[in-house]
C-alpha cells in the first residue's frame, strides 16, 4: 500500500494542533468535521481550508451522525453532547452521574445509537434515553465497524470484537487460520471500507487490514526507508470518502491519505533496497529470465528479483565488470550484453561470468541493439556505429571517414522498413543505412539532437533534447511535432516505448507520457502516482515480453504495464462553495432576483475529491453569457462584471485527479432586473414619447417640404423678375445709349445759336430751355449708363492720393451757384480733411447727385447742409435740407431704382440709386433719416 503525506497550511489552526488529529468526519451535509487538541472544528468543503471551532464542547473525542442527521459529540470526561442539525440546537444527554465517563465512538445499530464508552457499551434511544451494557470483563471500547459479516468493536488494549447477526454478543476476534489479529492490541478506531475490508488503527502498532473474502490480514507499520509507507505507528483516526479514498488520522505525523488508484507505477528507490545497492542513475535497463538488470551511471550492475526481494550490485570491485558506468544493456538467451563507458563491450553468461572484447575496449556504448541473432549494432560516442558479430568482433564500422557520417558520435539506432537502419546521433541529427546498398543518407529535415527511436507503422517517432517528440513519415517525409505547448510537460524525449495499440509511452525531463496516436490525447504523469521523480534519463527505457514497461531516473525505477494500470472512475460532486456581489459575501437561494447594480459576481467552488485536489479541473458556463463551456483548469474561481438584465444560469462540473469528469452539473439560477429606466412603465413612455417624436418629425418634415416648395416657387419668381430686370436694363441701356448720340448733337448746335450775337432774346429763351432740357436729359442718361457699368461690374475702384477738403471745396462752388438760382442758402462744413485715398469721379458722382436732389426738392428759402468729417479713418458726408412731409414718409424707398415721389418728383428714380450702388462699391453705407 502508498500512503501519502497530506499537507495543507490552515488558516485559521496551527501546525500543531493539527499534527494530532482524533476523529475525521464529512456529514451529509458536506461538512467536514476534525476532533483536534484544540476542540471540534467544523468547516464547508472548500479550497480555502477555514475551520470555525464549536465553543463550549472540551475535551471532544468523537463525532457521529445518525440516521435522522442529528450530530453527536463524545468527549474525554466532558459529557456527550447531540447536535440538531436543522436549528443548531446543543443538548446534553448525559445524567449528571454519567458527565464524566470517556466516549470514543458511535454506531447506528438498528433504532438505536450505540457508544463505545469507558463504562461500556451505551445504547441510546431516539428520545435520548439510554441504557449501559457491560461486555465481559472488558468495559473501555473504543470504536465501532459494521461490516456485511458483522458489527466490531475495538477495545483499549483488549484487541477486536464482533457480534454477528444471529448473535447477541461481542466476542473477541482473533483472525482467521493463517493469518492472526493480536487480542491485546490498543485499537483506537476502525473502518469498514466499501469494498468490505475492515481497517483496524491502533496505537503503536500501525494498522491491520482485515480482508475476509480472501481470509487475509495484511499489517502496515511505519517505515523511514520506504517514502510510501505509514508514515506513524500511532493511528488514532480512520474515514473513508466517498471516492473511496482512506484518510488516516495520527497522533504525531498528521494527516495521512491511502487512494487505491493514485498509485499508477510500481517504484523502486534507493532508499527501499539495502544500503549496498545501488538503484540510482539509471542509464540502462534489460530483463533476463524474470529478474530486472540495471546499469548505473557510476555504481555498477544491479540485479533485481521482485518474485524473492533478492539485490545484487555488481561493480569493478567486486566482479569482472571493467568499470562502474553502465551506459548499455541487451539481452539474449545465453547472458546479457553490457555496454561501458570508455571501456567498450563484456558479456556476462547465464552462470555469471564476464567476459571482454578487446576490439572495442576504449569504446563508450550508448545503445545495442541485435542486428541478428548472432550481431549486434553498436552505437559508439567518437568510434561511429559498428556491426558487431559475437563470435568474430567488429565486422563493419560506419563513420565519417568511410560513410555520409557528419559525426562518429552515434546516440541510437532503430530498425525501420524495407532494410532501413536509422541512425540518431547526438549533434547531426537523422540518417539512415539502407543495409541492402550499405549506403548512409542524411536527413536534412531532421537536424535534431536524438536521444531516442521508435519505428512502428511507417512512423519513425524521435525523441529529441529540447524539441519535443516528432515523428517522421518515412515514404512522404512528413513531419509532425509534440511540443510542450501541445501538451508535453517538457521538450527532452528521454525514451520512447508501445504501450497498447495507439499507444506511445515517453520519458523526459518532468514525468511519463502517454500518447495516443490515433487523436494524439495526452496524459502526463508526475509524482502523484508513484514516479521515482520527474527527472528519467537517456537510455533508461525498456519493455520486456509481457508487455511491462521500465524506466529509469535519477532516484530510481519504474514499472508497469499499460494493461493493467487502474484508474479513479468516481465522478466528483461539485458545490458552489462561495459567492460574493463586489467582492461581498452573499447568501444564495435558488432562482434568486438581484437588482441592476448587483451585477458584478465571484463564484467559487469545489470538487469533492480530496486526495489530490490540486489536480481536479473544473469548467463553468454562465447560461445566456457564456456561448460555451469555460475550461480553467484547477482554478475553482469564476468571476462576472457588469453582467446585463436578464435571466441566468450558472453551471458548474468538475473531475478527478485521472481527468474522469461528473457531467451532471451543479447550478444555481438567479436574474438581473432591469434598472428603472429600462421597467415596463418607462418602456411605454418610451414609446409615447417616440410616436409623439415621429408624430412632430413627420410635421416637421411636412413643413419643410411645403417650405421648400413655396422656396422653389419664389427662386423661379425671383428668377423671372431677374431676367424681367435685366431685359429692363438692357432696354433701358440700349434706349440710352441710342438717346445719347442725338442729344450730344442737339446740344453742339444750340450752344452754337447762343453763341451768336443776332439772336433775339425770345429766341434765346427758347434755345436756353431746350439747351437745359437737352443737358438734363443727357445727365439722366449717363446716370442710367453708369448705374448699368455697376451692375455689370465694369466700374472698378480707382482710388488716388490728394486733397479731399480742396477736390470738395471746389467741387461745391458750382452748388452755390444753382442753390442761389433757387434762392436757397447751401451751408458747408468740411472738416479734418486733408491728404486722402479716394476715387475722384465716384466721390464726384455721389456728391452731385446728393446736393443736385437736396436742392431740386428743397423748398425756396430754405437751408441745405453740407458736412464733410473724418471718423477712424473713414469719410462721412452727410447732406440735409427741409423738404415736404409727404417725402418723410417715403425715407427708405429714396434709394430705389426708379421711385419716385408722384406728388413732388418729376424724375426717374436713378440718380440715388446709382449713389447707393457706388457708395457700395466703395465698401460704405448710405441711409435717409429725418430729425423729427
Amino acid at each position: 500500500k502508498r500512503f501519502e503525506y497530506f499537507q495543507h497550511q490552515f488558516e485559521d489552526v496551527t501546525r500543531n494542533d493539527f499534527s494530532k488529529l482524533g476523529k475525521i468526519f464529512v456529514d451529509r451535509q458536506g461538512t467536514l468535521w476534525l476532533i483536534t487538541s484544540s476542540g471540534v472544528l467544523q468547516k464547508q468543503i472548500n479550497s480555502s481550508y477555514t475551520f470555525k471551532k464549536l465553543e463550549n464542547i472540551t475535551n471532544s473525542s468523537t463525532l457521529f451522525q445518525s440516521t435522522n442527521n442529528a450530530i453527536f459529540i463524545g468527549t474525554y470526561g466532558s459529557g456527550l453532547y447531540r447536535i440538531d442539525v436543522k436549528n443548531k440546537d446543543t443538548v446534553q444527554i448525559l445524567k449528571q452521574e454519567h458527565k464524566n465517563l470517556n466516549s470514543y465512538d458511535f454506531v447506528q445499530y438498528k433504532n438505536k445509537v450505540l457508544a463505545s464508552t469507558s463504562n461500556g457499551v451505551l445504547e441510546i434511544d431516539q428520545d435520548n434515553t439510554y441504557t449501559f451494557k457491560a461486555i465481559s470483563e472488558t468495559t473501555n471500547f473504543s470504536a465501532f465497524a459494521k461490516t456485511s459479516k458483522a458489527l466490531f468493536l475495538g477495545s483499549y488494549g483488549k484487541g477486536l470484537f464482533y457480534k454477528d447477526s444471529l448473535g447477541s454478543e461481542f466476542k473477541p476476534f482473533l483472525g482467521f487460520e493463517n493469518f492472526s489479529l493480536p487480542n491485546d492490541l490498543n485499537i483506537q478506531d476502525v473502518l469498514a471500507d466499501s469494498s468490505g475490508q475492515l481497517w483496524v488503527a491502533t496505537y503503536g502498532k500501525g494498522v491491520y487490514l482485515i480482508n475476509f473474502d480472501q481470509q487475509v490480514i495484511q499489517h502496515f507499520v511505519a517505515n523511514k526507508t520506504n517514502p510510501y509507507a505509514l508514515h506513524y505507528n500511532d493511528v488514532l483516526s480512520l474515514y473513508e470518502d466517498f471516492t473511496g479514498t482512506v484518510w488516516l488520522g495520527t497522533d504525531g505525523a498528521g494527516l495521512s491519505f491511502y487512494d487505491k488508484d493514485l498509485t499508477k507505477f510500481n517504484v523502486l528507490t534507493e532508499n527501499q533496497v539495502p544500503s549496498n545497492i545501488h538503484i540510482d542513475v539509471i542509464r540502462a535497463i534489460t530483463v533476463h529470465n524474470g529478474v530486472i538488470w540495471i546499469g548505473t551511471s557510476g555504481e555498477g550492475l544491479t540485479s533485481i528479483d521482485l518474485k524473492t526481494q533478492q539485490y545484487k550490485t555488481l561493480t569493478a570491485e567486486n566482479s569482472g565488470l571493467l568499470g562502474n558506468r553502465i551506459m548499455s544493456l541487451q539481452q539474449d538467451a545465453t547472458g546479457i550484453w553490457i555496454g561501458h563507458q570508455d571501456h567498450g563491450l563484456q558479456f556476462m553468461d547465464n552462470s555469471g561470468k564476464v567476459t571482454s572484447h578487446n576490439d572495442t575496449k576504449a569504446f563508450t556504448i550508448w545503445k545495442l541493439l541485435p542486428a541478428s541473432n548472432d550481431k549486434l549494432w553498436l552505437c559508439t560516442r567518437n568510434h561511429g556505429l559498428i556491426l558487431f558479430d559475437k563470435e568474430k568482433g567488429v565486422e563493419t564500422v560506419y563513420n565519417s571517414e568511410n560513410s555520409n557520417l557528419t559525426t562518429n558520435n552515434i546516440r541510437t539506432v532503430e530498425k525501420g522498413a524495407n532494410g532501413n537502419l536509422w541512425i540518431g546521433t547526438e549533434q547531426d541529427g537523422l540518417f539512415v543505412l539502407n543495409q541492402n546498398t550499405k549506403v548512409i543518407k542524411a536527413i536534412d529535415e531532421i537536424p535534431d539532437k536524438i536521444k531516442s527511436l521508435f519505428f512502428s507503422d511507417g512512423i519513425l517517432w524521435i525523441g529529441t533534447n529540447g524539441n519535443g517528440l516528432k515523428g517522421y513519415t518515412t515514404s512522404t517525409g512528413e513531419i509532425l511535432q509534440k511540443t510542450i505547448d501541445d501538451g508535453l510537460p517538457n521538450n527532452v524525449i528521454y525514451g520512447i516505448l508501445p504501450g497498447n495499440k495507439n499507444e506511445l509511452w515517453l520519458s523526459s525531463n518532468k514525468g511519463i507520457t502517454k500518447i495516443d496516436k490515433t487523436n494524439f490525447n495526452i496524459d502526463n504523469y508526475s509524482n502523484y502516482e508513484g514516479l521515482q521523480a520527474f527527472e528519467f534519463n537517456t537510455g533508461a527505457y525498456y519493455k520486456d515480453e509481457k508487455g511491462t514497461l521500465y524506466f529509469g531516473g535519477l532516484q530510481g525505477l519504474n514499472w508497469f504495464n499499460p494493461n493493467q494500470l487502474t484508474y479513479n472512475t468516481v465522478k466528483p460532486k461539485t458545490v458552489i462553495t462561495n459567492f460574493e456581489i463586489f467582492a461581498k459575501p452573499h447568501e444564495m437561494e435558488q432562482n434568486q432576483v438581484f437588482s441592476s447594480d448587483q451585477n458584478t459576481m465571484t463564484f467559487t467552488f469545489s470538487s469533492l475529491h480530496f486526495s489530490q485536489p490540486d489536480r481536479n479541473q473544473y469548467k463553468y458556463q454562465l447560461v445566456n453569457h457564456d456561448p460555451d463551456w469555460i475550461s480553467s483548469g484547477n482554478n475553482n474561481i469564476a468571476h462576472y462584471t457588469n453582467l446585463s438584465p436578464g435571466n441566468y444560469t450558472f453551471k458548474v462540473i468538475s473531475s478527478n485527479y485521472d481527468g474522469v469528469w461528473n457531467e451532471n452539473a451543479t447550478t444555481y439560477s438567479f436574474t438581473i432586473r432591469n434598472p428603472w429606466y429600462l421597467s415596463t412603465l418607462a418602456l411605454l413612455c418610451y414609446m409615447l414619447l417616440v410616436i409623439v417624436i415621429a408624430l412632430g418629425i413627420y410635421r416637421y418634415l411636412k413643413w419643410r417640404w411645403q417650405m421648400k416648395m413655396q422656396l422653389d416657387f419664389e427662386h423661379q419668381e425671383t428668377q423671372r423678375l431677374k431676367k424681367l430686370d435685366e431685359l429692363k436694363t438692357r432696354l433701358y441701356t440700349n434706349i440710352s445709349h441710342e438717346f445719347r448720340t442725338p442729344l450730344t448733337l442737339i446740344t453742339g448746335p444750340i450752344e452754337n445759336q447762343l453763341a451768336k450775337q443776332d439772336i433775339s432774346l425770345q429766341d434765346k429763351k427758347e434755345l436756353t430751355m431746350v439747351k437745359t432740357s437737352s443737358e438734363r436729359l443727357l445727365d439722366l442718361v449717363n446716370q442710367m449708363l453708369e448705374l448699368a457699368k455697376v451692375d455689370s461690374g465694369h466700374i472698378k475702384l480707382k482710388v488716388k492720393k490728394g486733397n479731399l477738403s480742396l477736390f470738395l471745396k471746389q467741387l461745391l462752388e458750382t452748388f452755390h451757384y444753382k442753390a442761389q438760382e433757387k434762392n436757397l442758402q447751401l451751408v458747408v462744413s468740411i472738416n479734418k480733411l486733408d491728404e486722402a485715398w479716394f476715387d475722384r469721379d465716384i466721390v464726384e458722382k455721389v456728391v452731385s447727385n446728393l446736393l443736385s436732389n437736396a436742392i431740386k426738392y428743397a423748398p425756396e428759402a430754405s437751408v441745405i447742409q453740407f458736412d464733410a468729417i473724418k471718423n477712424n479713418h473713414v469719410l462721412v458726408l452727410s447732406v440735409s435740407n427741409e423738404t415736404h412731409s409727404e417725402t418723410l414718409n417715403n425715407l427708405g424707398k429714396l434709394f430705389k431704382r426708379f421711385y419716385q415721389d408722384n406728388e413732388l418728383s418729376d424724375g426717374v428714380g436713378v440718380g440715388l440709386a446709382l449713389v447707393k450702388e457706388l457708395v457700395n462699391l466703395n465698401r460704405g453705407t448710405i441711409l435717409a433719416s429725418s430729425a423729427g
